[in-house]
């Protein structure tokens, strides 16, 4: 069965598949019995590096991000790397890229999609290799280089169509819409959306349709200043992803609109999505996730005037990023910036640099308790 799984195809049939089989917390153990017994010395380590990578999305979607990181490396070890394809590498990469990135280690999470790009490749691993170009361009677009970002969506998107993978394809659309979003062509995020809805609605992809959903929320609240559509779609993005208990994603969700709100005025409604996304964070142990809604509390406590917790507020977000070697979302830093600026000049300079420093030298856990404390 194991075997069977760990040679489906990279599109919609087998994370389908996989999404039904793991809802039970049970099939967990059996899983990871699995892979224990591929490492072993007698073990069957390429099945098992196949079915790791397999399971990407059960590591994602139900944010076994250590977990999944771990048992990706250890069978990437046993299968080392050759001049021939190897069955399942390129999709252990890409999975471990992605476990990587979500717990907050941008480098390894670029360092392994770009070594899944050079890496030799099967006919099998075509699907894999244009999922894995598209996810180095979300990647490079949190890190800030959205030049880049866009021309390896691009590629991403180009590579599914030859591959003839809808999923894929669906996926690279949706996520080149939200880079559209964030850079405010607002038109072309909406029409890549579309198409996107499009793939998504003949395929029955629950996920996409609440990356698609989140897309045309940000673009009703930000752009059409439409609250009432900008909840609706928010709505619908969260039935999408909840039934599913995609955790990171909600969290992402929730955090993105309350940057998105608190632009548009709506500074309680922002700080209440930022706090829950905190604590989702927390929880799953991204760190990245953590520093990011930590500036979104900063970002709301300067709008309440609070400027003292929020400079504090800001600094352990920086501090955090600083640490994790993973800079702030660019597209949070112009609006930021000019938060930073006018706090400087209530506070003055002493006042400014010690509640800053105060913010820097917080831990994870002191910064996560002090801004739940503030209200």
């Amino acid at each position: 069965r194991f075997g069977e799984i760990a040679t489906g195809s990279f599109g919609v049939t087998v994370p389908a598949q996989l999404i039904h089989i793991d809802i039970n917390p049970q099939t967990l153990n059996v899983n990871c019995a699995a892979l224990d017994t591929a490492l072993m010395p007698s073990g069957d380590a390429p099945l098992g590096l196949r079915l790791a990578g397999t399971l990407w999305r059960f590591w994602t979607v139900f944010a076994h991000f250590s977990e999944g990181r771990q048992y990706l490396k250890r069978l990437l070890d046993r299968v080392p790397a050759s001049d021939k394809p190897i069955p399942g590498r390129l999709r252990a990469l890409f999975s471990l890229s992605n476990v990587s990135f979500y717990l907050g280690d941008a480098a390894e999470g670029l360092a392994r999609a770009q070594e899944c790009l050079a890496a030799p490749r099967l006919p099998e691993d075509e699907a894999v290799a244009a999922m894995n170009q598209a996810w180095l361009g979300v990647m490079l677009f949190f890190v800030g280089d959205l030049a880049m970002a866009r021309a390896n969506l691009k590629l991403g998107l180009a590579a599914a169509r030859r591959a003839n993978d809808e999923w894929v394809i669906g996926y690279a659309l949706a996520q080149t819409s939200l880079l559209a979003f964030f850079a405010e062509d607002y038109g072309e995020a909406l029409a890549l959306s579309s198409e996107s809805i499009e793939i998504t609605e003949r395929l029955g992809e629950t996920w996409l349709v609440g990356l698609n959903s989140l897309v045309l929320s940000l673009c009703a609240q930000h752009h059409d200043r439409d609250n009432e559509r900008a909840n609706e779609f928010f709505n619908s993005c969260l039935a999408a992803w909840e039934p599913l208990n995609d955790v990171w994603c909600l969290a992402f969700c929730k955090t993105m609109f309350g940057f998105v709100l608190q632009r548009s005025g709506l500074t309680e409604q922002a700080e209440g999505r930022h706090r829950v996304a905190l604590l989702s964070f927390q929880a799953m142990g991204a760190v990245q996730g953590v520093a990011t809604a930590l500036g979104g509390l900063g970002e709301a406590a300067a709008a309440r005037d609070d400027v003292e917790c929020a400079v504090t507020l800001l600094g352990a977000s920086a501090g955090i990023h600083e640490q994790i070697g993973a800079p702030p979302w660019t597209f949070l830093l112009a609006y930021r910036d000019q938060v930073l600026a006018d706090a400087r000049e209530t506070l003055g300079l002493p006042l400014f640099s010690a509640a800053w420093d105060t913010g820097r030298s917080l831990s994870v856990d002191q910064a996560i308790a002090r801004a739940l404390s503030e209200k």
